[in-house]
């Protein structure tokens, strides 16, 4: 009989023991604040943008958040910056954003990233003779023919026609040069492209033969005033 109490006594204990254990269990986890998340919901490919993480509208500072494949950490503000992707038409754009800080609950959020069509600028050849008429093609990824794109050359901007073409003077130059194409619309991604123009070989040999005679010229003036000194200077010690 006392074997029997002793025995209602244990079970007693153990479901009180079990039952303060799962009441400040659940109470600890319902106790944590959960993360929030804040975005934009969609973003272009390749751009930088923010994420807030707060708790109570209170931002949260050293909070793991991930996004492809990436994890970068908050700030004091609760701010933490990625960069976008660059995807193409039959990716999936529907990423994850995860933040995860020990002492919260966990939180997740999807964001879209927006495919923008990015523009290529095509020269037959890169290497230009000087002061030739050379032609720049734009198309976009899938190879179609971009009118009224922004061609900006030396300075100077040009739109291209309905076939996506636009005719282009080389500049001058002594040298071979290195000259960059860029081209840009709305809508698009720009791009740029770096040419060469080259000066023709006649000029080129021209300035060659001149490059010798600037020398020459310069010897001889050198030589002329040195025999000028010295004549002077004898003729100084001569009186």
């Amino acid at each position: 009989m006392v074997s029997l109490k002793i025995s209602a006594l244990l079970v007693l204990l153990f479901l009180f023991s079990f039952f303060v254990w799962f009441q400040e269990t659940g109470t600890s986890e319902e106790s944590l604040l959960q993360l929030s998340i804040s975005s934009p919901s969609e973003v272009t490919e390749n751009s930088f943008f923010n994420i807030n993480i707060e708790a109570n509208s209170i931002p949260i500072d050293n909070v793991t958040v991930t996004f492809n494949k990436e994890t970068n950490i908050t700030d004091s503000q609760g701010i933490v910056g990625f960069q976008a992707p660059r995807i193409l038409p039959q990716d999936n754009t529907t990423y994850t954003i995860l933040a995860q800080k020990e002492g919260y609950t966990a939180s997740s959020k999807n964001i879209t990233i927006l495919d923008i069509p990015q523009l290529y600028p095509i020269v037959e050849n890169p290497a230009i003779l000087e002061e030739t008429m050379f032609v720049i093609t734009v198309v976009d990824e899938q190879g179609n023919n971009v009118g009224n794109a922004t061609i900006t050359f030396e300075k100077k901007t040009y739109l291209t026609d309905s076939n996506g073409s636009v005719e282009l003077l080389a500049p001058s130059t002594y040298k071979a040069e290195e000259v960059y194409v860029n081209v840009s619309k709305t809508g698009y991604i720009e791009n740029t492209i770096q040419i060469i123009i080259t000066p023709s070989p006649e000029i080129e040999n021209i300035r060659g033969v001149l490059f010798f005679i600037y020398i020459f010229v310069g010897i001889a003036v050198v030589s002329l005033l040195l025999i000028l000194i010295q004549y002077l200077k004898k003729r100084k010690i001569n009186r």
